[in-house]
């Protein structure tokens, strides 16, 4: 019976740690693109490229004429700057899916944003926030952490983070 209690007890922490880190989330995500917050915040991720085989239609996976055609598998990753622009990148599945990769998406993402802000009227945002999953093989490593250093030092954001 403790056993289970414990792990109950556990459990329950789990769900609240997991809600307090949504709640953050839902917090930058809000703040993002307001030009009084300063904050813009980018969320990050890439889906499997096993389930982008194409085509897709269940007839032409079937079918005689179309069982020998090659159906290349891609990569998708998006970067949404939130309540400002979302890019998507779809990748073949010979193109490196790696931080190099992510890091060219992310600056796009950036440079769209800031100019979107710029064609408002807004002012850019002087923080950066940068929201992925727990992989470092592709946000959070070395890599990302020098361009959000590169960034700063360079005077394109007062403050930038992962």
């Amino acid at each position: 019976m403790d056993i289970r209690l414990g792990a109950l007890k556990l459990y329950r922490q789990h769900l609240l740690s997991q809600y307090a880190d949504r709640c953050g989330l839902w917090s930058l995500k809000a703040a993002s693109g307001d030009s009084f917050s300063g904050v813009l915040c980018i969320m990050t991720d890439g889906m499997d490229q096993a389930k982008f085989q194409l085509p897709r239609s269940p007839g032409l996976v079937s079918a005689y004429r179309t069982s020998k055609l090659v159906r290349p598998r891609l990569a998708i990753h998006g970067c949404w700057a939130f309540n400002v622009c979302l890019r998507v990148g779809v990748l073949d599945e010979t193109h490196p899916h790696d931080s190099s990769t992510v890091l060219e998406l992310l600056l796009q993402t950036i440079e769209d944003a800031v100019r979107i802000f710029k064609e408002r009227g807004q002012k850019v945002p002087d923080t950066l926030v940068l929201v992925g999953d727990n992989t470092v093989r592709e946000l959070k490593n070395q890599y990302v952490l020098s361009m959000c250093s590169n960034l700063t030092a360079h005077t394109k954001f007062r403050q930038a983070g992962i």
